[in-house]
């Protein structure tokens, strides 16, 4: 559930590609969509209802305020990159973990209001909530792990190529041959993810059917997110760091075989996407004077380059 939250926003931002307006449509809609999501985990009663209708409002209100502005940053920089006219793996690697220091940004405060509210799940609540895990689960193995080794290379390869020519436009046969040879050379880390994924979600339904409290499951949910290379095995993040490092290659080899027109396109499509976030970071800023959400939960003081999964590696 807590991740889910920042898959959703990131795939609400993502429309962008479909054209300016679509970002500020889908943005200003992601509470009504985040709130639906959560409600589909298990059959929350009124009153959990009311307090995921309120705090999602907090959240969104917060994540307008504090991350667009760290999201903007954070694409001046890959403009910058892209200026120079290189992109070496060594910048690569950089940007890749400060990616992956938004994404905590993002979801830190998630965790103590999704920990008290599955603190205090009944127990068919809870069994529900492990059937609803289990279903996604089966739906990530069907798109993922589906058919031969050779097929799910393939279907990575696509996803990869898709995703560049929302970026560059058209990519020529040939340099979708190369990319596909590059992609199939990556390590597969899907099973993996996948494992871990169900290994978390198994101690997580420990601790609430354990009665643990909601200090605990914070506890754990954000080692889950903040440090997720303590919650797998070592073999698990030998393959992980092998991935990234690859993938990290990859991205600069990619770019060398780009055209210029290819590479000003991917080089306008960051900067629209700064300027769709700076509008809706000036809109957030006119609605604060009338939006006053409450912050009940939130001081609740007990408190696919992999495959597919490194997406869609939600922890819930």
């Amino acid at each position: 559930m807590s991740k889910l939250l920042l898959t959703s926003i990131t795939l609400l931002l993502a429309i962008s590609v479909a054209g300016c307006n679509m970002m500020a449509i889908g943005y200003n809609n992601a509470d009504w969509y985040l709130r639906y999501k959560i409600n589909n985990y298990t059959s929350f009663n009124a009153a959990q209802k009311e307090k995921i209708q309120r705090e999602v409002g907090v959240l969104m209100n917060r994540h307008r305020r504090d991350m667009l502005p760290e999201y903007i940053k954070f694409l001046k920089k890959i403009d910058r990159t892209l200026q120079s006219g290189s992109m070496e793996k060594e910048q690569i690697s950089v940007l890749s973990n400060e990616l992956r220091g938004l994404y905590r940004m993002t979801l830190r405060p998630t965790i103590q209001p999704t920990a008290h509210i599955l603190a205090n799940l009944n127990k068919p609540q809870l069994q529900e909530f492990e059937q609803t895990l289990k279903e996604e689960n089966e739906k990530l193995k069907e798109e993922s792990l589906d058919g031969s080794r050779d097929e799910q290379l393939n279907r990575r390869a696509e996803k990869t190529i898709d995703f560049i020519e929302d970026f560059t436009g058209n990519l020529s046969g040939e340099q979708e041959e190369k990319i596909t040879l590059m992609s199939r050379q990556l390590p597969f880390a899907a099973p993996a993810f996948m494992q871990n994924r169900e290994n978390n979600q198994r101690k997580l339904i420990k601790l609430i059917n354990n009665n643990e409290g909601t200090e605990k499951i914070a506890s754990f949910i954000g080692l889950w997110i903040s440090t997720p290379e303590n919650t797998r095995t070592p073999d698990e993040q030998k393959l992980i760091n092998e991935l990234q490092d690859a993938a990290n290659g990859m991205i600069e080899n990619i770019y060398t075989i780009l055209t210029p027109q290819q590479k000003q396109r991917l080089r306008s499509k960051i900067q629209e996407y700064m300027a769709d976030l700076g509008a809706l970071t000036k809109q957030s800023q006119v609605t604060a004077d009338w939006t006053a959400p409450s912050l009940t939960l939130f001081h609740m003081n007990p408190i696919d380059l992999s495959g597919g999964f490194a997406a869609n590696n939600s922890a819930f």
